[in-house]
C-alpha cells in the first residue's frame, strides 16, 4: 500500500432517514490524508423498498487537490466548498452492483499502475 499510516478503524453508524447503518470508519495519512466511511445493513431481499441500505463516504482530510463534482444528468457540477461526498444506496442489487462498480475501479486503477511502473522502467 502507498500510504504511511492508516488510523485505527472506528466502528459507527450513520442514520439515513429512520434506518441505522452501521459503518467502520478509517483515515490514510501519507502526502495528503483522506477518510474513508462504509457500511450496509445487509442484504435484506427486495428492492430500494424494503432492501438494504448502503452508505459509502470519502472526505478530504488534508488533500488540498481533490475536486468534488456533482454530476447533474450529463452535466458536472464544483462543488469549490466541500470536502468530501456520501453516496447513499437503497436496495439490494444496488449494494451488489455498487461493490462490482468498487470492484472494477480498484482492478483498473491497480493495472494503470502496474502499466505506468514498466513505462518508467
Amino acid at each position: 500500500m502507498s500510504y504511511e499510516h492508516k488510523s485505527r478503524v472506528l466502528k459507527s453508524e450513520q442514520l439515513v432517514g429512520d434506518i441505522v447503518i452501521p459503518t467502520k470508519r478509517v483515515d490514510f495519512v501519507s502526502r495528503t490524508a483522506l477518510g474513508v466511511e462504509v457500511g450496509t445493513t445487509g442484504l435484506q431481499g427486495s428492492d430500494a423498498g424494503h432492501g438494504c441500505c448502503t452508505y459509502f463516504s470519502i472526505r478530504d482530510i488534508d488533500c488540498h487537490s481533490a475536486i468534488v463534482q456533482c454530476i447533474d444528468g450529463n452535466e458536472y457540477i464544483d462543488s469549490p466548498d466541500s470536502d468530501g461526498a456520501v453516496v447513499i444506496f437503497a436496495g439490494d442489487s444496488e449494494l451488489l452492483a455498487f461493490l462490482d462498480a468498487l470492484k472494477f475501479a480498484v482492478e483498473v486503477l491497480e493495472m494503470q499502475i502496474r502499466k505506468r511502473k514498466r513505462e518508467d522502467a
